[in-house]
């Protein structure tokens, strides 16, 4: 049963990623875990740009648009990167300092008005230009213009400042809270709540880990990157976890009005009813009640699903009614993998089980005599990683079609082709 709209979240509430031969015994599968739930495979709307997967969370996809990208990058110390997100957060802070001193000092309450005013003008135009600052780094990674390093780092930097916007928001709201005889104009203040919207957009879980290798605080490790001109995805794997966060630009904050609000009730509660028929399979598996949070006066809407599988959390633009953003993590020992690939030769026998494109992959590659083997493993020409001892692999399924190849150490190689999905 799907979890109903508590009467809490009914309220809108603003919140501060062949070779030919005899063949040879082909590998085991790999046991991915139990696949929970029910299939609701089928239920999905067909206007709105989610994918669905049998007996997992639907996801948001780049569908029907011309991939610009899609390869794998390396998240990696890089100097120029952390001067640069050090010079945004000296420069947000220095700003929120001052702000704050001058609320603090100011004489009266039309005075610190005025300050709460212009700092929102400032913080406006600051994200604005930051949204720009990505949609440049997306077209000249496009064009070739960029590394995937180089637009990795771009992506970090952009990650930084937004974040200290955001916390340079929760600040100002917070400090005109606690003023003694200060109330801020309602206004004032959904405008403020409105403006975390941006901030929060240009953040994202495989970024911040991006930003966090760039600087020099976590290793380095791959991304998969695969972009449009409208659209990007940044997938990892950490651990014996799934990582993936989706922006689509063209369904965010188009003109028109917000639809939500066209009913009788509370535009969250349509906008949470709306996530239940994108999200099916999601909802009638939460482990916890489903959270909803509005920002401002926006047509934006978050939705939150905590699951069996891992946490789901979607973005929802109510001009359109459909999914611009979005964020998943997974872990791998639950997850279904319902395709499955094979090819052998002579030597060497490879196995792919499947999830979705830009989704986890299982490789698993054995000897003439079944026994499991450490293998190179390339995917489009890109070193993904070594199966190791037990002769199997997870990594990032590519957008399109892939030719895998899985190469021992000497010299035996294997090759599969990939379909696209």
């Amino acid at each position: 049963m799907r979890p109903t709209l508590p009467a809490l979240v009914a309220l809108l509430v603003a919140t501060a990623t062949v070779a030919a031969g005899a063949p040879v015994p082909l590998p085991a599968d790999a046991d991915a875990g139990p696949a929970t739930g029910t299939d609701t495979a089928g239920q999905q709307p067909s206007t709105a740009p989610i994918d669905t997967v049998q007996n997992s969370s639907d996801y948001l996809s780049l569908s029907g648009q011309t991939r610009s990208s899609a390869e794998f990058g390396n998240a990696t110390l890089d100097v120029a990167g952390t001067v640069a997100m050090d010079n945004g957060r000296l420069r947000t802070s220095f700003n929120e300092t001052a702000t704050l001193q001058a609320f603090r000092s100011a004489d009266n309450s039309t005075a610190r008005t005025a300050i709460v005013e212009r700092t929102a003008n400032r913080i406006d135009n600051r994200t604005a230009a930051l949204q720009d600052r990505q949609q440049r780094a997306v077209s000249a990674y496009n064009r070739g213009e960029l590394s995937a390093e180089a637009f990795l780092q771009r992506l970090a930097v952009i990650d930084a400042e937004a974040q200290r916007f955001d916390t340079y928001i929760g600040t100002v709201l917070r400090t005109t809270s606690r003023t003694p005889g200060y109330s801020l104009p309602n206004s004032l203040r959904t405008r403020l709540e409105s403006l975390r919207v941006e901030p929060i957009i240009l953040q994202g879980p495989v970024r911040t880990n991006v930003r966090r290798s760039v600087s020099g605080e976590d290793d380095a490790f791959g991304v998969y990157i695969e972009t449009t001109n409208d659209g990007i995805i940044l997938a990892r794997l950490a651990g014996n976890r799934y990582v993936r966060e989706a922006l689509l630009a063209d369904e965010y904050q188009q003109p028109g009005p917000d639809q939500f609000k066209q009913g009788e009730q509370a535009p969250i509660s349509t906008a949470y009813e709306r996530a239940q028929t994108l999200y099916p399979w999601t909802f009638e598996n939460a482990i916890t009640t489903p959270s909803a949070t509005g920002y401002g006066s926006t047509p934006i809407y978050q939705i939150s699903v905590d699951h069996t599988q891992g946490q789901l959390v979607s973005y929802i633009d109510g001009t359109t009614t459909n999914v611009f953003r979005e964020t998943q993590e997974k872990r791998l020992s639950r997850l279904p993998l319902t395709g499955n690939a094979t090819n052998s030769t002579d030597a060497l026998g490879v196995r792919a089980r499947l999830s979705h494109e830009s989704g986890p992959m299982n490789v698993s590659v054995v000897d003439e005599t079944g026994e499991p083997v450490d293998a190179r493993v390339t995917l489009n020409g890109q070193f993904v990683g070594q199966t190791g001892s037990d002769g199997a692999l997870w990594a990032i399924q590519p957008h399109g079609p892939v030719t895998l190849n899985a190469t021992t150490s000497a010299g035996e190689r294997v090759t599969l082709q990939l379909d696209g999905n």
